[in-house]
């Protein structure tokens, strides 16, 4: 698995967040535009982590399940759709399909940390992120 840089694939999504808001990519911005960027921003980063974490476990030299393949994969063999059915499906739709699995996501410490590190600077409460448990050598 190539290495991810949890950090950066947040920033950029929080980014993108705040312009589909008609925020610019420099623009200061209030707190509650913060907010809202951020709320739109989860879900993605979620999903993408989800990938991630599905990619490293079931990928293979044949079948590498690049972009959105590890969710599609995890929809036609968890929900029993059908690979048409589950390749057609929209990002917000694969979203809202795998609502449940987002919501439990245990994250690894280096994808937890800067979500968790914007909800405590701008104090946003009801989000339980959780996260997988530190793992000694």
């Amino acid at each position: 698995m190539s290495y991810v840089d949890y950090g950066a694939v947040w920033s950029r999504r929080l980014e993108m967040a705040g312009q589909s808001g008609g925020q610019g990519p420099h623009a200061l911005v209030s707190r509650e535009m913060q907010k809202d960027a951020l709320l739109k921003a989860l879900p993605h980063y979620l999903l993408f982590c989800f990938c991630e974490l599905k990619r490293h476990a079931c990928a293979t030299e044949w079948e590498p399940l690049a972009g959105l393949k590890p969710a599609q994969l995890h929809v036609i063999q968890k929900h029993h759709w059908l690979p048409d059915q589950a390749f057609s499906l929209t990002h917000d739709q694969l979203q809202l399909v795998l609502h449940d699995e987002l919501r439990e996501l245990a994250l690894p410490e280096q994808a937890y940390q800067p979500v968790q590190a914007d909800l405590d600077r701008l104090d946003i409460q009801g989000i339980q992120l959780k996260r997988q448990p530190l793992t000694t050598i």
